[in-house]
């Protein structure tokens, strides 16, 4: 439609309104709808008026396609966090109507984004699909491990670390202090060596060794303690090791007196996305020799074990991970 022919009533409704919302610019002034002398003496502006409705139409257009997104994107979203889900459900938590979000999923499908069950005629994320960001996931494990990091500390009676590998180095993000008197406290927010750590290792051990020699330029490890493992030989052995056990020890390596045990947290396609660690005073948990664990050891290992568990049966639906 020409804006020439729209009503001059209209023109100015919009217009208006445009500059509330800051579509146009807020030095635009507003104007009186309706004939009045107000709106006579804007007459010389009026090719002006109208041309601000290139501005209108295009805007009321974006709006459309930005809706569509915006849809779009919620629609992924719950797909990530519900699926396998159908459409009314879809329509119902988003307030569409059920045509519009078949629409919107035939093009999430047709794009490759979402995929349609054989089985149930329900939608998913297409595989390979990933959208949660890193920090919005690490927040999703924060929230999904509290609880269970609570209950592992009260059952240990340790202080309890949530940890993410960042390339050859461990991130904490999240602790439960112990509440006796000679304790690990707190190390959220520090990095330290994959390698010398609990945390570490046990998420090494979910990566080829080839992708592990590439992390680290040097044979030579950086070495926090006389305990620390001192070449990469020295790593991939203990590495095979965790493979084959499960878990990971940290015993004066990173810190001397200080023992540390690991178990990696697991999404549902089985990728070790953290890892939860019991740490205390290596006084208070004599470590095994080898691989025999002492009984406070092994009582350790049956709490981290029960513990990651239940943050594991908390993930959503499994997908790839960085």
């Amino acid at each position: 439609m020409n804006p020439g022919s729209w009503p001059l009533d209209f023109c100015l409704c919009i217009t208006n309104s445009l500059v509330s919302r800051g579509t146009l610019p807020p030095d635009r002034p507003r104007l009186t709808a309706g004939w009045s002398e107000e709106t006579v003496a804007t007459r010389d502006r009026i090719p002006e008026l109208f041309a601000d409705f290139s501005v209108v139409r295009n805007s009321l257009r974006m709006g459309d396609h930005l809706q569509s997104v915006s849809q779009a994107l919620r629609m992924l979203r719950l797909l990530e966090e519900s699926a396998p889900i159908g459409v009314s459900t879809l329509a119902t938590e988003l307030s569409i109507a059920p045509s519009t979000a078949h629409r919107l999923l035939s093009t999430l499908v047709e794009e490759g984004f979402a995929e349609q069950l054989t089985t149930s005629r329900k939608y998913a994320l297409a595989p390979g699909i990933t959208l949660t960001s890193h920090s919005s996931a690490l927040s999703r494990y924060i929230v999904l491990a509290e609880a269970p990091m609570r209950g592992l500390r009260d059952a240990s009676g340790e202080t309890v670390h949530l940890a993410v590998r960042l390339g050859s180095n461990i991130r904490y993000v999240a602790a439960v202090e112990s509440d006796q008197m000679m304790r690990v406290t707190s190390r959220v927010g520090r990095e330290q060596p994959a390698h010398a750590t609990a945390v570490g290792k046990v998420l090494l051990a979910s990566l080829p060794d080839e992708e592990i020699r590439r992390m680290y330029t040097s044979e030579q490890l950086n070495r926090l303690s006389d305990f620390t493992l001192r070449s990469m030989d020295e790593l991939l052995d203990e590495i095979a090791t965790v493979r084959e056990t499960g878990y990971a020890r940290n015993v004066s390596e990173s810190e001397i007196g200080m023992y540390a045990m690991a178990v990696a947290v697991h999404d549902r396609s089985g990728n070790a996305v953290c890892a939860l660690a019991v740490a205390g005073p290596g006084a208070r948990i004599s470590a095994g020799s080898g691989r025999d664990l002492s009984e406070r050891e092994q009582q350790i290992l049956l709490s981290l074990r029960f513990h990651v568990a239940e943050v594991d049966r908390a993930m959503p639906l499994g997908r790839p991970r960085e």
